[in-house]
């Protein structure tokens, strides 16, 4: 499922039901955030979980920021986009969306008024 945002800086948020073997990958301009039943990686260990049942992930220009389960869970990663994508894929079992929001972000930084 694509998601098609406009813009570099995004807050996800999503409520979910992960059958036993299920995976939800979330890609993020070519680097990859899988979600299990129990655990989450993101190109790392993968980080256990109990049962996933929401998880929140904020992405920056170049970096990811995952936390799952009202933060009992969380993981970082630096990355160089490879494409522009922003996409959720379910693979092998059923993944129940029960909610998902995705919302652009301002940046932090105040950029001079000649270059804007």
């Amino acid at each position: 499922m694509p998601l098609a945002p406009i813009g570099d800086l995004f807050r996800l948020q999503a409520e979910v039901n992960l059958d036993e073997g299920a995976t939800l990958t979330l890609n993020v301009r070519g680097s990859k955030v899988t979600f299990t039943r129990t655990n989450m990686s993101c190109s790392t260990r993968p980080v256990a979980l109990g049962t996933l049942a929401n998880f929140e992930v904020l992405i920056d220009r170049t970096s990811i920021e995952t936390f799952a389960n009202d933060g009992a869970a969380s993981m970082s990663k630096c990355f160089l986009p490879t494409e522009s994508a922003l996409t959720l894929r379910a693979t092998g079992g059923s993944v129940t969306l029960k909610q998902l929001k995705l919302i652009r972000l301002k940046s932090a930084w105040n950029m001079a008024p000649n270059t804007r």
